[in-house]
């Protein structure tokens, strides 16, 4: 009788630890459920937090460059033109390496304008903009801050002011003389060479080569009637 009722007593207690195993396999596997949806869930929200940073980087980004950017040329605004110039100089200076600082005005964009209309002019701006893109390096600094006025700051370019300039001239002559020519522009060209001694402002440097273009204005003014 000890012995059956000893038995019915194991009985009933390997029952109830079956029981429980059966129980904690149960929660163990709901468990290991809920970490794959958990973990499945802060996958899909990281992916979406990841896309969003993207998105808001790109954003950034093309803000930057539109704030940096002439909207009708492509080239540097006047901003950027005078960030990347004090760079420039303070790295030319720097390195004991000369600079090259050119200030451009577009002839007779007013003409241009009451001719033919501000699309034509707009048109004029552009080939401007095409012609000193092709006369200067992709690592010189060419930039449009006025409504006519352009300039670019090239460094250790091995070429004198004046050969560029011809280059220059060159192009805008080959420009109008091409079928994409509707009516020809011209350029008013200043241009400076800043030794790495020099310590004159970026500023001063500008209202030189502006008064240089503006005096190579009146000659050519002198020379043959402003288009």
């Amino acid at each position: 009788a000890v012995i059956i009722q000893i038995a019915g007593k194991l009985h009933h207690i390997d029952h109830a630890r079956q029981c429980s195993q059966q129980s904690l396999a149960a929660l163990n596997t709901q468990l290991e459920q809920r970490v794959i949806e958990r973990t499945a869930e802060l996958k899909t929200a990281n992916a979406k937090l990841t896309q969003e940073a993207e998105r808001r980087l790109v954003i950034e980004d093309e803000a930057r460059r539109v704030s940096l950017t002439d909207e009708l040329t492509g080239l540097h605004n006047r901003r950027s033109f005078f960030l990347l110039a004090e760079q420039l100089l303070r790295n030319s200076r720097r390195n004991r390496l000369p600079c090259l600082l050119f200030f451009f005005d577009l002839d007779g964009l007013k003409k241009i304008n009451d001719a033919h209309g501000h699309e034509a002019g707009d048109l004029a701006i552009m080939a401007c903009a095409q012609v000193l893109k092709a006369a200067f390096r992709e690592n010189d600094v060419v930039a449009r801050i006025g409504g006519d006025e352009f300039v670019a700051l090239a460094v250790d370019t091995g070429e004198p002011t004046e050969l560029i300039s011809e280059r220059i001239r060159t192009l805008v002559d080959e420009f109008n003389s091409s079928a994409h020519c509707p009516y020809p522009i011209g350029l008013s060209i200043g241009a400076i060479c800043c030794s790495p001694q020099e310590l004159k402002p970026l500023s001063e440097l500008m209202a030189n080569a502006d008064a240089l273009m503006y005096a190579d204005k009146q000659q050519r003014k002198q020379t043959r009637p402003t288009t």
